[in-house]
């Protein structure tokens, strides 16, 4: 930004024309540019190198002079901060009110760099550390924050604020070093401190993890404590947040949805409060949606948030609603746009840093790289998650790598590679037969057809039996065609050719009711080059199999 004329003027203590006049002869030696009430150097080497000669005195002159003449509190903060050598009272009012108004304007990463010269200028306190690493984190900076916040919780005594800290340090670990290890910071924040706010966000972060752990159990004790501590508080707030993650937890174990812990979340939020996204009604309607099938719903809702995130500069949650916008375009069959913000996913992983951050990012970018038949890139994601997933404890992330992993092979008819590669989902599968949401069962169809095309039915017929049963239990039409079309590929194993039409146009007709552009075309045996490279597989397996020519028809 080239400074104004009459501002330098106010600071030379001098009027605009006296200011003109002494920077005439500068000028006429191309050293700086005057043009209308801007003023500049002709080479930014010029300024450093003005800058860089003066002494310590005359830059602490000159940044107070111009202190007293900028408008903009950031550059009033920045100037009285240079100007000064410790920690004067004014200079860090002054910083502090430009870290809040620079928040305020989605410049996260500039108010860290503020409190940053804040901490530096002496005015070092837990609180000042704990805020410049939220603001690190909101910014996509994970290494800058756990290093700040690593720091000051030793320094800590118990009480709120070492908690706060716990608390910070439990999510940056979510996408840093792991559901695990973020578990073990938030239990060190429940047992230092009573206060019933602090205890019920600590309580649903722990679900958060105990959630993706697949202690389910653990997850709703948590819960239980959280909306305990909300109702101590008071705050529909709260509550809004603990009936949303109790909702997620019922559809992540296989209950389904509960329509009234929804409908209430919903009602209670608070959507002006900056909770963590996770915790946000809006934010787990958005995923529910899509795993009900409401693509265009799901869709409308990664919209909204992601321009409310992007305007605030909230990086670390644009990389969780990359994830899942990636998923709702690749099953509504916009893979265009799928890879585009699996591509953005990878971006803001790197910037933010971490494994979890990389595993997730990979998963992302497995799932339209298949529906693509980008071999390459299957393969290199799939074995960039696995290896990150194997060293940070990680199945369930895992698992949606494998998926991919798995059609891509379904695609290619390599059936002993697909079966390997889906071989932890479908023992975790067989274990728990329940989980037939579209979250957990993603994979069933390509392990169905891969097992059945190796005369392994025995074991495609208990994938199918446990989709068939869930879809009738949860009302859930993607879970019914999948388990329809499973069992058309099995009857046709079996020679049972008619019940196999019966049971495709079944799956036809619960697609009626989804936006699901993948399956509803393999299920309809659409040519391959329409949709995806797999998705005429199921008519070719058909083909190869008794009774061939009643499902052609």
């Amino acid at each position: 930004m080239r400074p104004a004329l009459d501002r330098i003027a106010r600071a030379a203590q001098c009027s605009p024309d006296e200011l003109v006049l002494l920077l005439e002869p500068v000028e006429d030696q191309g050293l700086i540019t005057m043009a209308g009430n801007a003023i500049a150097f002709t080479h930014p080497l010029l300024s450093s190198g003005v800058y860089t000669n003066a002494t310590n005195a005359q830059r602490r002159a000159v940044h107070r002079r111009l202190a007293e003449v900028v408008d903009s509190p950031e550059l009033r903060a920045r100037h009285l901060a240079l100007a000064s050598a410790g920690a004067d009272p004014e200079t860090l009012a002054a910083l502090d009110a430009a870290v809040a108004v620079a928040a305020a304007q989605g410049a996260p990463a500039t108010a860290a760099e503020l409190l940053e010269l804040a901490i530096a200028r002496g005015g070092d306190t837990p609180l000042r550390r704990i805020l410049c690493a939220t603001h690190h984190f909101t910014a996509g900076d994970a290494e800058s924050a756990q290093k700040l916040l690593a720091g000051v919780v030793d320094e800590l005594p118990p009480g709120p604020v070492r908690a706060t800290a716990l608390l910070m340090l439990g999510g940056i670990s979510v996408y840093t070093d792991g559901f695990t290890a973020a578990a073990g910071w938030l239990r060190q924040g429940i047992e230092t401190t009573t206060d019933p706010a602090m205890l019920a966000q600590l309580h649903m972060m722990l679900s958060f993890t105990q959630m993706n752990l697949g202690a389910f159990a653990d997850a709703e004790r948590a819960l239980d404590v959280a909306a305990a501590r909300a109702e101590d508080l008071g705050s529909d707030a709260v509550r809004s947040q603990v009936l949303s993650l109790q909702t997620m937890l019922g559809c992540l174990r296989g209950d389904g949805i509960c329509p009234d812990r929804r409908r209430r979340a919903l009602e209670l939020e608070d959507r002006e409060l900056l909770a963590p996204v996770i915790f946000r009604a809006t934010a787990n309607e958005m995923q529910l949606r899509f795993w009900e099938g409401d693509l265009t719903g799901g869709l409308e809702l990664y919209e909204q948030l992601w321009r409310s995130a992007a305007g605030r500069g909230a990086e670390s949650e644009l990389l969780f609603l990359a994830v899942q916008g990636t998923l709702g375009s690749s099953w509504k069959g916009d893979l265009a746009r799928a890879t585009a913000i699996a591509r953005d996913a990878t971006e803001r992983a790197d910037q933010l840093g971490g494994d979890n951050s990389e595993l997730i990012a990979a998963v992302a970018r497995a799932g339209p790289a298949a529906l693509t038949g980008r071999i390459d890139h299957v393969r290199q994601a799939c074995t960039e998650a696995t290896e990150i997933a194997v060293r940070r404890g990680a199945d369930r992330i895992q698992y949606a790598a494998a998926s991919s992993l798995g059609l891509l092979e379904v695609s290619l008819g390599r059936y002993p590679e697909a079966v390997d590669a889906l071989s932890g989902t479908i023992v975790n599968f067989r274990r728990e037969p329940w989980m037939t949401e579209i979250h957990s069962a993603v994979f069933v169809s390509e392990a169905v057809e891969a097992l059945v095309a190796l005369d392994r039915l025995d074991v495609a017929e208990s994938l199918i039996t446990a989709m068939e049963t869930g879809g009738a239990r949860l009302g859930r039409p993607w879970t019914i065609a999948e388990g329809a079309r499973g069992r058309a590929m099995l009857l046709v194993a079996r020679g049972a050719s008619d019940g196999a039409e019966t049971a495709v146009r079944r799956a036809l007709a619960e697609h009626d009711h989804l936006e699901v552009a993948f399956t509803r075309a393999r299920s309809a045996g659409c040519p391959p080059d329409r949709v995806v490279p797999s998705a005429g597989l199921y008519f070719h397996l058909m083909m190869q199999l008794p009774g061939h020519s009643k499902v052609k028809k």
